[in-house]
């Protein structure tokens, strides 16, 4: 809900919608004369480039047109639905799409539990005719599904890393 919604849900009680929105509408002119009287007063300093206070100068001017405005409802819902969909997004970041080869590896990792290794990732592969020979691929595949939050990894044993399923990652793999 918007700081607009909630003024007009507090007023509605009090007054009508008319005279609520004349005195929002005011609020809002209000504010915008003020920031464009707040740029306008900007002091740069002497040797500062005379493009800034061209720039500033064309913000005030901006705003001063802004506040004579009247506001569209409309224009001002929809610029409210997209920042709350901006606002989600920001929360709730969408994985990258796993390659086959990780989706493969993840898809054992929770179906089977356990510990793995580079080596019981080079068996899987081999037993799937994965194209994956090297020690390193296993590896950094291991790393990677680290990396997004799959696998956890132990090193208590300082000879042996071994990974483990995250079971605090409940998200359905992306592949």
């Amino acid at each position: 809900m918007s700081a607009r919604d909630v003024v007009r849900s507090d007023m509605d009680a009090l007054i009508t919608d008319e005279t609520a929105e004349r005195h929002l509408d005011a609020y809002r002119a209000e504010v915008l004369r003020e920031a464009a009287d707040e740029i306008a007063g900007v002091d740069f300093h002497p040797n500062a480039n005379a493009n800034c206070s061209h720039i500033a100068e064309g913000f005030a001017r901006r705003l001063r047109a802004l506040a004579a405005e009247p506001v569209d409802p409309t224009k001002a819902a929809r610029m409210q639905d997209a920042a709350e969909t901006l606002t989600a997004a920001r929360r709730t970041p969408v994985p990258p799409p796993l390659s086959s080869r990780l989706a493969l590896l993840l898809a054992h990792v929770q179906e089977h539990g356990g510990e793995w290794t580079t080596r019981r990732v080079q068996k899987l592969y081999a037993a799937e005719e994965t194209p994956a020979p090297l020690r390193v691929s296993a590896r950094k595949d291991l790393h990677a599904l680290h990396a997004m939050g799959w696998l956890v990894v132990d090193t208590t044993d300082p000879g042996r890393r071994v990974y483990r399923p995250n079971h605090a990652h409940s998200e359905a793999p992306r592949g």
